[in-house]
């Protein structure tokens, strides 16, 4: 995804676009059965449907507050810097849970 974000950035050309939006889907594929995977075996069993719909809620939180906010960036200085920090965003999300993900299980 983050490959797919950045080159989205540097798109000047329908191949590019092309190969951009297989990185990204391809990686979005990848990412987000993980992460509601990882989500949900990380409580405990009686609690397993709500951490689901808190993991389905939480993303449909970010895509609202994303939005707005890469909108404003879009609008202010180009689509190129927004896929940018939209790369960068995710940059930090996946040091979050590269530091986390050995935690054990609770």
């Amino acid at each position: 995804m983050l490959l797919g974000l950045i080159a989205l950035s540097q798109t000047r050309s329908v191949p590019l676009l092309v190969v951009s939006s297989l990185l990204f889907g391809l990686g979005y594929g990848a990412v987000q059965p993980s992460l509601q995977t990882w989500a949900v075996n990380r409580c405990p069993p009686h609690r397993k449907p709500a951490a689901n719909g808190l993991f389905m809620s939480a993303i449909d939180l970010g895509y609202i507050v994303c939005l707005i906010a890469l909108g404003q960036i879009a609008q202010s200085q180009g689509f190129a810097t927004m896929y940018l920090w939209a790369a960068s965003i995710m940059m930090v999300f996946m040091l979050v849970y590269l530091k986390n993900w050995k935690t054990p299980v609770h």
